[in-house]
């Protein structure tokens, strides 16, 4: 939208993005978009060192940014 000159289309879109962009920055780098993959069922939840498994605290606040964009697996 903002390459085609909409810029206030472009700016409603990041600032609905911005929540759960933010929520991928929760804990360093890549760990939250691993649990985000894990989450949607896309892959295991195996992480080697020296990453670690993100804090249960801020997976319930990925888990709510996810949910609110629909991209939580179906059980």
């Amino acid at each position: 939208s903002y390459l085609e000159g909409k810029v206030d289309v472009a700016k409603k879109l990041a600032l609905k993005m911005f929540p759960l962009c933010r929520s991928l920055f929760l804990e360093t780098n890549p760990i939250p978009v691993k649990k985000a993959l894990e989450l949607m069922g896309k892959i295991e939840g195996y992480l080697r060192l020296p990453l670690c498994p993100m804090s249960p605290d801020k997976t319930a606040k990925l888990e709510e940014a996810m949910a609110e964009y629909g991209l939580l697996r179906q059980n």
